[in-house]
């Protein structure tokens, strides 16, 4: 399928994952670039070692690509976002600050049906970009750069804002589970086909609005979910089995 991004992306990596050299030989063959923690094992370059990445990101983006960087920071399962770090207001304000116009900053949302499962379905949102050079516009005659602490803490607000905009958050794993059970057989019911397979941005959205109910109709929803889940797994059938009509 044709990529909707027609510019090429280099995408940010764990450093550590770099000292596999079966995956540092993948990683680099794909343009990856590596990202040094404070909290990475002492053997590694840490933070300091962000200072050629930076400037490989700087170049990428002064001619014209576009950078991959997934601002949380680590791989997580949980329901709701990490506190962000700040790599990407960093690189962004530093690419601004060396002469590098009409950067923008979109934040997405990535959300696996079932992470650990290969092939799984992903359903990305996508929120509405941070304008550079409308929004953060510099003094020309000291301009901000990536050192500026204020300036970074301010555009990682900013990002956090509209990654949380663009994410769906919950409260716990177990609501997330409980919600999206109950829309996929909610829109199976919608679309006519009680055995079919919602479209799952259609269900993702759905769990969300679900989510944002009173406190009362949410809970009612839940316990309706899990007692339908509850119920499947002492007959172990699964739930198209007993739907009406599911036997003709």
């Amino acid at each position: 399928r044709r990529s909707v991004i027609s510019r090429p992306i280099r995408f940010l990596a764990m450093g550590t994952l770099f000292r596999n050299p079966l995956l540092r030989a993948l990683l680099s063959f794909a343009g990856t670039l590596p990202i040094h923690r404070a909290q990475d094992p002492p053997d590694d370059a840490g933070p300091a070692g962000n200072v050629h990445t930076f400037a490989a990101c700087f170049d990428h983006l002064r001619n014209g690509g576009a950078i991959g960087i997934f601002p949380e920071g680590e791989a997580s399962d949980e329901p709701r976002l990490l506190r962000l770090r700040t790599g990407a207001a960093r690189i962004a304000i530093g690419a601004h600050a060396r002469g590098t116009m009409g950067l923008r900053i979109v934040a997405v949302g990535l959300i696996y049906e079932r992470k650990q499962r290969a092939r799984s379905r992903a359903y990305m949102r996508v929120g509405e970009p941070i304008a550079m050079d409308e929004d953060l516009a510099t003094n020309p005659s000291v301009p901000t750069d990536e050192s500026d602490r204020a300036a970074v803490a301010a555009l990682t607000e900013r990002i956090e804002e509209h990654l949380a905009d663009a994410a769906i958050d919950y409260q716990s794993a177990e609501q997330r589970s409980d919600l999206r059970l109950a829309a996929d057989v909610a829109l199976r019911w919608e679309h006519g086909d009680p055995r079919g397979r919602p479209p799952m941005g259609e269900v993702e959205r759905l769990a969300d609005r679900l989510s944002e109910a009173p406190a009362r109709m949410e809970k009612e929803v839940r316990a309706a979910a899990r007692h339908y889940r509850d119920g499947l797994a002492v007959v172990g059938v699964p739930d198209a089995v007993v739907a009406p009509g599911a036997e003709e």
